[in-house]
């Protein structure tokens, strides 16, 4: 009676642990899956600063970059970094060869508007959505 007793909890118990063991799995898998990727997005993705002209009478800054990857790229979760200065919270337009979109294309070219800024920045950068960045300097 003890030993089937002893066999049943032994069962149980090899049961929920093998059920753990696979559900861990998963979610290391789709992890590892998630990370790739990102990796793949990160290597097909690249910009380039094609202008800049700033604007003193008005204080307006504006940014021509063209996405010159293989990455379609979301143009709202750009950031922007004038002189070290986070400044997307100043940005009031975003156009995509000329057009209100949030859809950033290879081979397009992304026009980023800033307002409020008191000179002109000899250091700027643009971020991607996923990090990946270019630098113009004057």
């Amino acid at each position: 009676m003890a030993f089937a007793i002893f066999l049943v909890g032994l069962l149980a118990l090899s049961t929920i642990l093998v059920s753990s063991y696979d559900y861990r799995s998963g979610l290391i898998d789709n992890a590892e899956r998630v990370r790739h990727e990102r990796m793949v997005k990160e290597l097909q993705t690249d910009l380039e600063i094609v202008t800049t002209d700033y604007n003193d009478s008005q204080d307006i800054l504006t940014i021509d970059v063209k996405n010159t990857g293989s990455t379609v790229l979301n143009a709202s979760k750009v950031d922007v970094l004038l002189d070290g200065e986070l400044e997307t919270a100043n940005i009031t337009s975003l156009k995509v060869n000329g057009v209100d979109s949030s859809v950033w294309s290879p081979e397009d070219t992304l026009q980023i508007k800033i307002s409020g800024i008191a000179a002109n920045p000899t250091r700027i950068k643009v971020i991607a959505e996923n990090g990946i960045s270019d630098y113009y300097g004057s």
